[in-house]
């Protein structure tokens, strides 16, 4: 992690989203805007810490991005941050834009739509509840031309039919399997070695509430990719809502990452199908908290502090803290009978450190 900048104020960064070439970032309770060379302007606040949710649409007379938190709207438009103030806009907790339309999720399930290009008109009868299994909202995700709806106990799949009133979208398929945290949730790039496709991934529920994993979706059935290991650190957070999920594309490689507080950060490698623990120096977890791309520079913004990096394998440090890593053979064992090992060869390449 090679640092580029810092923002104003104070906090954690909690959200990027790359719009036009430029960021939009949520640190602390500040709205900024910034560039890949780590140059950034407050343009507004939110009075809120929870969980943000981030779209963009495609405006020509002026892209707009949305930004939902708490039951909180406000939009991005011009370097300005302005207030949802259309009484149909509801109390959503995430958004996604399809279609040219933005799409909210409330604590209930109801599913609400924008007007096509434009964050400040909502109408009351497009509005739908995604409740084929009554378990209420958390996220909601776009994929290709539908929706994603999440639920602590289910998931939906509307597709967009693009009707001229009511809400432009329609039911197509429900699945018992929810989400554990609403910060896991993430649409991330998938790179194997003779594939490169994108898809959704999430800390799961079976149908009664209860954690069952990490999965990866394909097609409509969530495939599970967590070890024992992984889960069982999953299930030691306190505070599911606290849990943050990133995702970045690097040398052929792409990575999705977990961060658990007080526990540690697992990341799954797509192309390798293995995980691996992600620490920063001096904490129990990776201190990334949110990732961005703007033009070719990989932007991770710090969780705890208002400082900005950029995800280089050419070097070899945090910030001005070093890059500690560990690496463990499996065990090699013959229980319940003994063992024995005539020799061992270590091939060792030395490095010369740095000034």
């Amino acid at each position: 992690l090679a640092s580029v900048g810092s923002f104003s104020g104070t906090g954690g960064v909690r959200g990027m989203l790359e719009v036009d070439g430029i960021g939009i970032g949520v640190i602390g309770r500040t709205i900024q805007q910034f560039n890949a060379g780590g140059s950034a302007t407050v343009l507004g606040g939110i009075p809120s810490d929870g969980w943000v949710g981030m779209a963009r649409n495609a405006r020509q007379a002026g892209t707009q991005t949305l930004i939902v938190c708490d039951g909180i709207g406000k939009y991005v438009q011009g370097g300005s941050v302005i207030d949802v103030t259309d009484t149909d806009f509801g109390t959503p907790l995430d958004v996604a834009c399809v279609g040219n339309h933005f799409v909210t999720i409330d604590a209930s399930g109801y599913l609400r739509a924008s007007e096509i290009n434009d964050a400040t008109d909502w109408d009351n009868i497009a509005i739908a509840g995604a409740q084929a299994n009554p378990d209420g909202g958390m996220r909601v995700l776009a994929r290709g031309k539908s929706v994603l709806a999440f639920g602590p106990r289910a998931f939906e799949e509307w597709a967009y039919s693009g009707a001229d009133s009511g809400l432009p979208f329609q039911f197509q398929t429900a699945t018992d399997i929810g989400c554990y945290a609403a910060g896991s949730v993430i649409a991330a790039p998938i790179v194997t070695k003779d594939l490169v496709t994108s898809s959704i991934a999430w800390a799961a529920t079976d149908q009664y509430g209860s954690f069952a994993g990490v999965v990866l979706l394909d097609g409509t059935s969530p495939r599970k990719i967590s070890s024992h290991s992984v889960d069982r650190d999953f299930r030691r957070c306190a505070d599911p809502s606290t849990i943050r999920a990133s995702a970045y594309t690097m040398d052929g490689h792409s990575y999705i990452a977990w961060t658990i507080p007080d526990e540690t950060t697992w990341v799954y490698n797509t192309a390798t199908n293995l995980w691996h623990e992600q620490l920063s120096y001096g904490y129990d977890h990776w201190r990334v908290g949110s990732i961005c791309v703007i033009g070719n520079t990989v932007l991770a913004g710090d969780r705890a502090s208002p400082t900005l990096y950029r995800i280089d394998g050419d070097v070899h440090t945090e910030g001005s803290d070093p890059h500690v890593m560990t690496i463990q053979t499996p065990t090699l064992h013959a229980f319940p009978d003994p063992i024995t090992m005539h020799q061992v060869y270590l091939d060792c390449a030395t490095g010369v450190g740095l000034n």
